[in-house]
């Protein structure tokens, strides 16, 4: 199911993008253009050259967020 089919009022989009070198590009705009609904949070880039590092980068950044309910 596309990402714009959801319903995402009320919810929060949390950008976890992995890249082999370009940054985020404008993968931020695309997502706001397809959530209007939601409270789009601060962007986590990471270059992802090793599937080990990618997994316990990301991890880090989702233990350290705080989600409010």
């Amino acid at each position: 199911m596309p990402l714009g089919a959801h319903d995402f009022s009320g919810k929060a989009t949390i950008p976890l993008i992995t890249h082999g070198g370009y940054g985020l590009g404008d993968s931020l705009t695309v997502v706001a253009r397809y959530t209007p609904q939601a409270q789009l949070a601060v962007g986590f880039s990471l270059q992802a050259p090793q599937e080990r590092q990618t997994v316990e980068r990301v991890t880090e950044r989702l233990d350290g967020l705080t989600v409010v309910r």
